[in-house]
């Protein structure tokens, strides 16, 4: 077998697993979405301060998204 043989299959095979890969972790990703959950907040973000100051030494995230 040749060196370029060698390659090619190596490429095939990286190929096939990052395939399968995306098309396992697509079909996985809406049960993740379906059971988080999230706070909602009010104005003066009550809930979200309360808990950033409960878990002072911990690393915390704070991700703000909309909607759209």
């Amino acid at each position: 077998m040749s060196k370029r043989e060698r390659v090619l299959r190596w490429r095939r095979r990286a190929l096939l697993a990052t395939t399968l890969a995306v098309a396992l972790l697509s079909v996985a990703a809406p049960a993740w979405v379906q059971e988080a959950s999230f706070p909602e907040l009010d104005a003066q973000l009550e809930p979200l301060r309360a808990q950033f100051n409960a878990d002072a030494g911990k690393v915390r995230l704070i991700l703000l998204l909309e909607p759209t």
